[in-house]
């Protein structure tokens, strides 16, 4: 099982500390949730994704060309929202092991699984989306307008 975390209204976007915030966030994440073994060493990047793109997300992905190298690797991802939905249409992530939220469809029918569902809220601005760098991650395609993402990476021994 992955395990993600999502803090809605995390920051604002033009936070000075924010970094500082994060990283924070993700050794706590880590301590009670992953303990993986990490250096807590934070890197980031600005990610704009505009019309008709999306994005695509897998820091580090274990085989056997990788695994029993000596090597750092991407141990933990977090996504901080920078965009306004207001102004996107698309762009909502998406998680290979994090359903979307539970939703009746034209019929009445219920869609989704409610034990492993993320908020409602993740892809709103100023959202901290925290989560094993092994899990895929990639975005709708942005329809209109652009999707920002300021995308952290904390690296650590590798799994070997």
């Amino acid at each position: 099982m992955f395990y993600h975390k999502c803090i809605p209204n995390f920051a604002n976007p033009d936070d000075q500390d924010l970094d500082n915030k994060v990283l924070d966030q993700i050794i706590k994440f880590n301590s009670s949730t992953l303990n993986l073994n990490i250096d807590n060493k934070l890197s980031s990047s600005v990610i704009t994704i505009e019309e008709p793109d999306q994005l695509g997300i897998s820091r580090h992905y274990p085989h056997a060309n990788n695994l029993f190298t000596k090597q750092s690797v991407s141990k933990i991802t977090a996504l901080f929202i920078i965009s306004d939905r207001d102004y996107i249409q698309g762009g909502e992530l998406e998680f290979e092991n994090w359903d979307e939220p539970i939703r009746t469809d034209n019929f009445g029918e219920v869609i989704g699984n409610e034990e492993n569902t993320y908020p409602y809220d993740l892809n709103e601005k100023g959202s901290l989306i925290i989560f094993p760098s092994i899990e895929k991650v990639w975005s709708r395609r942005v329809v209109s307008g652009e999707l920002q993402v300021k995308l952290y990476t904390v690296m650590g021994d590798n799994y070997s």
